[in-house]
C-alpha cells in the first residue's frame, strides 16, 4: 500500500505522512520474520527497500535490501 499510493489521484492518500503509516506496519509485521526468512518476507523486505528509496532515504533502502 505504500509504495502504490505513491501513484494515487488523491493527493492527500500520495502524501508520504500518510503512506509511512502503511509501511511501518509493514515492518512491524516483517521484522520478526527477518530472522527465519521465507520467500515471501525476502520480497515484503524488496517492496520495503524500493519505498524507502523512492523517499530518498538510501540508507533504509539498502538496510532492507541487505
Amino acid at each position: 500500500m505504500a509504495l502504490g499510493l505513491a501513484y494515487a489521484d488523491d493527493p492527500a492518500h500520495r502524501h508520504p505522512d500518510f503512506r509511512a503509516v502503511f509501511a511501518r506496519k509493514a515492518s512491524s509485521y516483517i521484522e520478526p520474520d527477518a530472522t527465519r526468512p521465507t520467500l515471501a518476507t525476502v520480497q515484503a523486505l524488496g517492496i520495503l527497500s524500493h519505498y524507502y528509496g523512492g523517499l530518498c532515504q538510501q540508507g533504509l533502502g539498502f538496510m532492507y535490501t541487505g
